[in-house]
């Protein structure tokens, strides 16, 4: 987790470099001594409103890209979210067809923004997916050379085409620094094509790749699929899918075929992100609470070093904030920390997907039954 915030904390710093080289050793210079432009234009009102305007253009073509590459790829586009602006696809009732609707999601896997795709056939590739907002930020590179050599500035006076070249400037700029976080070959706050390279490099996690978009998409349509493909060879994309299957288990009550494949994560000697296995620990700290004792609870619990605890305490989602009420009700019998969790249910359930939502609602609610079981004075409610 340390190494994940301290790769996060360079990207960041890198973006900022980029934006104060640009803007100090070129943009600077170029308008020094210069207080207004063509038509009245203040110097700093015409910059600020540049990147704006060059902001808006880079995160829509980022996500244009990504339909793109999704297409050639041969991907069925369900989602495209630009700056919390989204257009999904839905089945409408009365119809029986699929349509897109206009929305605002509470949340969404990008840092601006995020394109939902979902395999159309078992040879679909997701590389042009990944790349093609690298060949996006080429052409926009080649574009400001071509008008750096053709927009040339005058002996004397402004050239009113300076300012395109400036404003082209900007745009690239913006660019370069959503590549910077978007390739970067680490997962940061969200998935970036960087990492999906680094993992994409092995057949077996395109092929999980894939089956994880198939998971998402049933997800996102509210379509029901009882069993997915489940892989004995763990990766970061693997772990995904065969979580999918573990809360497909727990459905049934299944717990132990749930907890093999939880194990197969925990004891992999794979080199995993930190919230995958960690992820994979709290199923397990999940199942041991409710088909086990206390005991064993407590002792698979002090297994975890401190950023594992605190992701267990503080992240918030409806793993989480599950297995934390039994862990804290059950083993520490602390009722304020049961409910400083459920206070925390609104906002969890806001980030999952209409279909998720019902079921983790209904986990919850069985959540308490087995806790007030299992201590009868807690008083936590939902």
């Amino acid at each position: 987790m340390i190494k994940e915030d301290l790769i996060s904390f360079i990207v960041y710093i890198l973006m900022l470099a980029v934006a104060a080289i640009v803007g100090f050793a070129i943009i600077s210079p170029a308008f020094k001594g210069v207080s207004t432009i063509g038509y009245g234009w203040n110097v700093v009102g015409y910059l600020i409103v540049c990147l704006i305007i060059a902001i808006i253009i880079e995160v829509i073509f980022f996500e244009i890209a990504h339909a793109i590459g999704a297409k050639i790829g041969k991907y069925k586009i369900l989602s495209i979210n630009v700056l919390g602006f989204s257009f999904n696809k839905h089945l409408d009732e009365k119809s029986g067809k699929y349509k897109v609707k206009f929305k605002f999601p509470s949340n969404f896997d990008g840092l601006t923004g995020e394109t939902l795709i979902a395999p159309t056939s078992e040879k679909s590739n997701p590389m042009y997916y990944t790349f093609a907002p690298l060949f996006l930020f080429a052409i926009e590179a080649a574009l400001l050379v071509v008008f750096y050599m053709v927009i040339t500035k005058p002996k004397t006076g402004q050239n009113p085409l300076d300012f395109v070249k400036y404003f082209q400037l900007i745009i690239v700029t913006v660019g370069g620094m959503l590549f910077i976080y978007d390739y970067t070959p680490a997962k940061l706050d969200s998935v970036t094509d960087g990492y999906r390279l680094v993992l994409l490099n092995k057949k077996i996690n395109v092929r999980a790749y894939n089956v994880l978009l198939n998971i998402r998409a049933d997800e996102f349509l509210g379509n029901s699929s009882e069993k997915y493909e489940t892989f004995t060879e763990i990766t970061d994309f693997t772990s995904e899918v065969n979580i999918a299957s573990v809360r497909n288990f727990l459905k049934k009550d299944h717990h132990e075929e749930a907890l093999e494949l939880v194990n197969q994560i925990i004891d992999s000697k794979t080199t995993l992100s930190f919230e995958t296995r960690t992820v994979a620990k709290i199923y397990k700290l999940n199942i041991i609470l409710y088909y086990k004792t206390s005991e064993e609870a407590k002792a698979f619990y002090e297994s975890f070093n401190e950023k594992e605890t605190e992701y267990l305490k503080s992240n918030y989602t409806m793993l989480t904030i599950r297995t934390a009420i039994l862990y804290y009700g059950i083993v520490e019998k602390s009722n304020s920390e049961c409910e400083n969790q459920i206070h925390q249910v609104k906002k969890a359930l806001e980030k999952e997907s209409a279909y998720s939502k019902k079921y983790e609602e209904d986990l919850l609610r069985k959540t308490i039954v087995v806790l007030k079981e299992k201590n009868n004075e807690i008083e936590a409610t939902y």
